[in-house]
Order: structure tokens, then C-alpha cells, then sequence
């Protein structure tokens, strides 16, 4: 069966019988920013495994309580592991189930965490749908891995990632979360809000930071947002469409790789190339691929900056998202290594 060629020269398409070791970094080093792996069996095993087993209780389906029993992190909420709920304007916004699978040294696999707790009970990811991930993980690994050179001894990671179907949900999603905060967990949601908001040279971390708290000060908060203006009309990754609206915002993926696959209504994931934002194919019969910062470091092949974009309707879900499957609709199945 013929493969769709997709419209840019920026993203290679292989067939998953030609993702050999060291494919994928020929790809990488020959100058595609993006790959797309054609393997609609694979998706559609790991999708029946990850997203639609009958005896496993997804986060977004869970009540507030299992979710927080099931969340396994420290300070840092990008790097937990287990269930997340993770809604910050312009930077992340999904609910999410993230695991890392690693081999211990008598080749046995271990997923982390081990189990979840939903409903009273402990559900635990059934050892054959681990083994896949891992040989699905271990296999784009090593075709990540230029020729010479041994894949690293690296952890899989799997994640699933709910998305909300409207604007409107997210607004009230970001509102929930930071209403929970107390006095000064709201200022800070505020100024978290504002360093979103940050254009050009203000983007840099430190002076993000300076942006947002001046930029709440009576007295200085108009001079430092007419500043922030006048760098936006020069900052092309900051640009986006009128009626779009960044949900996670620019970024560097701190894995060797990331594989996407998933069902989207009005997400739409975008790379920046050559100066522009170009939207990446997410489906359900192939896997896109991306080197991450690891890549960078490790192996010697460009990372990719890239974001997540809202692109429909300002209604709530109630109103625009009524047909869409509240388990697997908008969401998101990611494939790494870290």
C-alpha cells in the first residue's frame, strides 16, 4: 500500500521495515528535522494495550483522590512519574499517565511505578504489554543510534497524555488549579502567568522572570508590557495564529527521542524550522519522531523545539465536544528514553 508524502522536506517518511539500526540518525544528520515511521500494527496494538484495556482506570476517568495517591514526583511536576495533573497557562495543560520501564541485571523489566491504585484496588500494567514498549523503545533507540556507536543504556519512557477539547475547558481548568493555591500560590500562578506572556530577548529565563513580577507593579506594569510588545513584532517563535492558543508552550523534550501517535481533535503539535512553525502529522497508523536533548548531548543529532497549539472552539466541552470519546479522544501516546 502506497504511503501519503507529507508536504514538506523537513519530515522523512520510512516504512517500520526500514527502521534498521541507525536509520533514524542517517535521517536526523542528513538535515529532516521530524521522522514518520509508517507501523499502523504497532499503534494499534500499543493503542488496545495502553488506552483501551477494560480492567485499567485511566487518570482522567479517576476521582482527585487516586489520582494524588498515583502521582510520584518532587518539585519539579514535568519530571514525576505516575498520574499528573498539570495545568500552567502557556506552558503545559493535560492529565497525564507517565511511566519509565528499565531492565534490571538479570534482564528482568521493571515498570515505574509498578501499579496503580484505582476504586480501592491496585491495577498492575499486564508484563506483556511492558515487554512491548520496552522492544518498541529498545528498537527506536537503536535507530536513533548512529552506526559505531552502542545505544545508550537508557530507560523507556511511556506517557499518555489527555488533552481537553476546548478553550474553555482549559480556562477553567487553569482557574481550578490555581484557586486550590493559597495567598501566595496565586501570586505566583499569576506571575507564572505573565513569564508566558514574555516576547523576545524577555523570554530568557531571568529576565522572564523580572517581566512578570514588574509587569504587576502599579506605575511600572505598562512600560514593561509596551516593551514586551515591541520585542513580540521580532519574535517569530512566539508568533501564533489569532484564534489559536499555546497550551504547551515552546520547548526541548529532555529525552533521546520522542514517538507520537494519538487521536486529536484540536491539538495539533507544531516544530520550529527554518525560522516557522510547521505542524507535525499526528496519527493513529504511524509514529512521528523527534530527537530530544539527550540526542543532542549524546549522540550528536539536532534537538527539536517544539510546542502544542489549541486550534478549536472557545466553547466548553459541553457545548463543542459532545462526540468526542471521553477516554481516548484528544490524547496522546508517547514513546522515549531517558
Amino acid at each position: 500500500m502506497a504511503q501519503p508524502a507529507f508536504k514538506t522536506p523537513m519530515v522523512a517518511t520510512i516504512d517500520e521495515t526500514d527502521m534498521s539500526p541507525g536509520a533514524l540518525a542517517r535521517l536526523f544528520r542528513a538535515g529532516h528535522s521530524a521522522v514518520v515511521v509508517h507501523c499502523r500494527e504497532v499503534v494499534g496494538q500499543m493503542w488496545s494495550d495502553l488506552l483501551e484495556h477494560p480492567g485499567e482506570q485511566l487518570p482522567w476517568e479517576a476521582s482527585l483522590v487516586d489520582l494524588a495517591r498515583n502521582c510520584h514526583g518532587g518539585g519539579d511536576i514535568t519530571m514525576a512519574l505516575g498520574d499528573v495533573f498539570y495545568f500552567q497557562p502557556g506552558h503545559h495543560g493535560y492529565i497525564a499517565r507517565k511511566i519509565e520501564i528499565e531492565q534490571a541485571a538479570d534482564g528482568a523489566l521493571q515498570p515505574v511505578p509498578r501499579s496503580f491504585v484505582q476504586k480501592g484496588e491496585c491495577f498492575v500494567i499486564p508484563p506483556a504489554t511492558i515487554d512491548r514498549c520496552w522492544d518498541l523503545g529498545r528498537r527506536l533507540l537503536r535507530s536513533l543510534t548512529p552506526i559505531g556507536s552502542p545505544p545508550p543504556d537508557a530507560r523507556i519512557t511511556v506517557q499518555r497524555l489527555k488533552y481537553q477539547p476546548s478553550i474553555g475547558d482549559y480556562d477553567a481548568l487553569f482557574s481550578a488549579t490555581a484557586n486550590a493555591l493559597g495567598r501566595w500560590g496565586r501570586l505566583g500562578a499569576r506571575i507564572d502567568r505573565q513569564r508566558a506572556d514574555a516576547r523576545g530577548p524577555l523570554r530568557s529565563k531571568r529576565l522572564s522572570d523580572i517581566y512578570a513580577m514588574t509587569s504587576l507593579i502599579p506605575g511600572l506594569k505598562r512600560g514593561v508590557r509596551t516593551i514586551n510588545a515591541a520585542s513580540a513584532r521580532r519574535d517569530r517563535i512566539s508568533e501564533v495564529q489569532h484564534d489559536h492558543r499555546v497550551i504547551e508552550g515552546p520547548h526541548f523534550d529532555h529525552r533521546y527521542f520522542s514517538a507520537l501517535c494519538g487521536q486529536r481533535s484540536n491539538m495539533v503539535t507544531q516544530m520550529f524550522v527554518n525560522g516557522a512553525w510547521t505542524d507535525l502529522p499526528i496519527g493513529m497508523d504511524h509514529l512521528v519522531v523527534i530527537p530530544g536533548e539527550l540526542a543532542a548531548r549524546n549522540l550528536g543529532l539536532p534537538r527539536v523545539l517544539h510546542r502544542v497549539v489549541h486550534t478549536g472552539p472557545q466553547s466548553t466541552g459541553a457545548e463543542g465536544g459532545s462526540d468526542i470519546n471521553g477516554r481516548t479522544g484528544d490524547v496522546t501516546l508517547l514513546f522515549g528514553a531517558v
